[in-house]
């Protein structure tokens, strides 16, 4: 068995900042980490454990242009977890080639969504120095924590 991170350690390491939140992909690797470290306290087989958290964590790897770039990698946490899970017998080999080709699909599908839809925006941010309020000038309407929807 290998020595992984403890959960909390994992938060703290991971933590983007106070405005930042996590998405489904990293929470999923929060879950699997917590299941993997319940699964060793019940003293029961880790494999399925082990293999959900090896498995969400290259999907969120994957899921990044540059994980090692990533504000959840600033204190080393996302590194210090991939050279531990290296450390679990198969972690290489988790993804096929078929799932990983998947992967990049719906990346590059997600990009082009995101240049379509605001290709004729001109977006002007408002506020003190903050993101607060972005207006679309492509009639879509405005954004940000202090919009009106």
């Amino acid at each position: 068995m290998v020595d992984v991170m403890s959960y909390e350690q994992w938060m703290v390491l991971t933590n983007g900042g106070s405005f930042s939140t996590r998405g489904r992909r990293l929470k999923s690797v929060d879950e699997a980490l917590k299941a993997y470290h319940l699964a060793i306290e019940a003293g029961s087989s880790v494999e399925a454990a082990t293999k959900k958290l090896m498995t969400n964590f290259a999907v969120w790897q994957t899921s990044k242009d540059d994980w090692t770039k990533s504000k959840r990698n600033k204190l080393g946490g996302v590194t210090a977890l991939d050279r531990q899970m290296k450390g679990v017998q198969g972690y290489q080999i988790i993804l096929s080639k078929a799932e990983i080709e998947a992967l990049e699909y719906v990346k590059q599908a997600h990009i082009e969504t995101m240049r379509l839809l605001f290709k004729a925006a001109n977006i002007k941010f408002k506020g003190t120095g903050k993101v607060d309020k972005a207006e679309l000038s492509n009639g879509m309407g405005s954004i940000g924590t202090n919009a009106q929807n």
